[in-house]
């Protein structure tokens, strides 16, 4: 990276912390102490008041009042930007009846050559599942659930909560809300039954704020989550043949690991239920689809024993 391209991305870095340590400017721009300490010399002299603390837990931090000024944007960010609000059209992510809004105030704060600019690429920019002769048609099955909103602003507060699904209410620690296969889940600990489960969105009666009980602070949820979190029994590699198609139909409760710089190569890993058929049923279809680019495989032999059975049914 640029020297100049580094000191600015530098200034934004500890612009957005109270404070900061020289150890954390070096492990997040891949620089020696000795360039660290240049650097924050020449952000300085700069113009930056920056105030340092000795001692072991010592660092430094931006004098108060006295931060930089408003973020300004390059060319190419505004782009991205406006690129990434288009690309998000027929996606059912949170928040998004915002974004024509958003869109309008972005062309408001740019000059008149990025605005011409912008709207050149909203005319031939087309994404996938876009409608090319009504783009900006978002159709209802490709909005988010209602409620998805609501329960993502309460997790901002605590990912403690209580949920009502069929008339009964549960105390939940959220872990993640996902999306697949084009709807919403929440993934979740019961701190009745302190067991881990999903549930789609659209299962949501009401909710609000939880209480978050003594014996579960977030070093003992940590505790909870590492023991009832099932070992993982598939595994298998991935050629870039079978990654592109693993993009296509994902898992998500699956981890894809990447094995070389280029992503041509990976290595997926999961837990399946061998006392669920239809979990059984589905895994061994999504590997047939993935193909023979998958190798080194490792599986439950309930699996195994699936994919033999619906190989010889098509054979």
């Amino acid at each position: 990276m640029a020297k100049f391209k580094r000191i600015n991305n530098m200034m934004r870095y500890i612009n957005n912390r109270q404070q900061f340590t020289l150890s954390e400017l070096m492990a997040e721009f891949d620089i020696s102490r000795s360039t660290a300490i240049r650097d924050i010399r020449e952000i300085e002299d700069l113009g930056v008041p920056l105030v340092s603390e000795p001692g072991r837990d010592g660092g430094y931090f931006v004098m108060h009042n006295n931060l930089l000024p408003a973020v300004q944007f390059t060319n190419d960010e505004i782009k991205a930007i406006f690129i990434s609000f288009m690309a998000t059209v027929n996606q059912q992510l949170p928040f998004l009846n915002n974004r024509q809004t958003i869109s309008e105030k972005l062309l408001g704060i740019v000059s008149e050559t990025q605005q011409d600019e912008l709207i050149t690429l909203k005319k031939i920019l087309q994404f996938e599942n876009t409608n090319p002769n009504n783009p900006d048609l978002i159709d209802l099955s490709d909005m988010p659930h209602p409620k998805l909103n609501e329960l993502i602003s309460l997790l901002l507060q605590s990912q403690f909560v209580q949920i009502q699904i069929a008339n009964h209410n549960h105390d939940f620690f959220v872990q993640h809300i996902f999306n697949a296969g084009g709807q919403w889940f929440v993934e979740a600990i019961d701190l009745h039954d302190e067991k881990q489960t999903n549930f789609p969105i659209n299962a949501i009666q009401n909710m609000s704020l939880g209480q978050n009980p003594s014996r579960f602070n977030h070093q003992n949820i940590d505790k909870l989550i590492a023991t009832i979190t099932p070992k993982d029994n598939l595994t298998f590699t991935l050629d870039s043949v079978a990654i592109q198609r693993f993009k296509d139909t994902h898992q998500h409760s699956g981890r894809l690991a990447f094995l070389d710089p280029f992503q041509l190569s990976a290595q997926f890993s999961t837990v399946i239920d061998i006392n669920n058929n239809s979990d059984l049923d589905y895994f061994a279809d999504w590997m047939f689809f993935l193909g023979s680019g998958i190798t080194n495989i490792s599986m439950p032999h309930e699996l195994s024993e699936r994919i033999q059975t619906k190989a010889l049914a098509w054979m």
